[in-house]
Parts: C-alpha cells; structure tokens; sequence
C-alpha cells in the first residue's frame, strides 16, 4: 500500500513537471487524444514549462485555423492555473469561433478528474455565456474577442 502510494506521488510530481506528460495524459481523458512523439511538440513543451514560470505574462499565440492553437492555449493555461492558481488570466481571440474553441478546451482540461489529482485546485465555476471559468482557489480566466 505504502508503495503504491508513493508510486502515485511520484507519477502525480511527474506531471507536474512534465508538460508533455501532462497535457497527453488530460488531452487522452478529455477528449480521446494521443500525442504523438514529435520534435516540435517537445520544444513546445519547453516553451509551455517556461511560460509558466515567468512572472507577469503577455504573450501572443499566432497560429492559422487547424494549427492547434485551441490545444496549446487550453493546455498553457491549464498548466499555468495548476502551478499559479491564483492566476487571472485573460485570452482575447479573432473571432467568436477560436474563443469558443479555447473556452471549451480549456473547460475540458479543467474538469478532467486528473487536473485535480496532479494540482492542488480544480474547476470552480463556469459560465458558457460570459466566457469565464473560476478555480476553487482563486484563479480567474475571461475569453474575449476583439
């Protein structure tokens, strides 16, 4: 039992530190996906850790229809709520169609049973109608449209 316990420690610190690991593990619950073991999504991981960690954050994520920017920006916020989850968070998109793609990705990744169990926090509130998701411990997060 103890073992078992520490392994499940072990593996929750893992995702934790791992964004990769992390956003295959919560892409596969939510939405049945599987990354595959690509270079350019390693050294997106890379950036997605260490955008995490910087203080103050204002970045621009520019990538065309079909580019997987729903997935990145779901999974850097994520990411982020779980290591900072006192983080307001604000996603301004294009258009109505990409906010309400982000908004449902990240929802989803929020939900999944794992992002509790890797992080301290969880999906608190959710409004489809504002566009807005709360944490249960203070984070904040609005998606707008220019």
């Amino acid at each position: 039992m103890f073992t078992l316990l520490r392994d499940a420690k072990a593996y929750a610190e893992r995702l934790r530190q791992s964004p990769y690991a992390f956003a295959n593990l919560l892409l596969a619950e939510a939405h049945g996906i599987r990354l595959r073991d690509e270079p350019a999504l390693n050294v997106l991981a890379h950036v997605v850790k260490a955008l995490t960690h910087r203080q103050g954050l204002r970045e621009i994520i520019n990538a065309p229809p079909g580019y997987a920017s729903a997935m990145t920006v779901g999974v850097l916020i994520a990411y982020r709520l779980g290591h900072r989850p006192k983080s307001v968070i604000e996603v301004i998109t294009a258009g109505a169609d990409p906010m309400d793609d982000y908004f449902g990705q990240t929802h989803d990744l929020l939900a999944a049973d794992s992002f509790g169990l890797i992080f301290r926090t969880r999906l608190g509130a959710a409004s489809r109608a504002t566009h807005s998701l709360r944490t249960t411990l203070g984070g904040q997060l609005t998606f707008r449209t220019l």
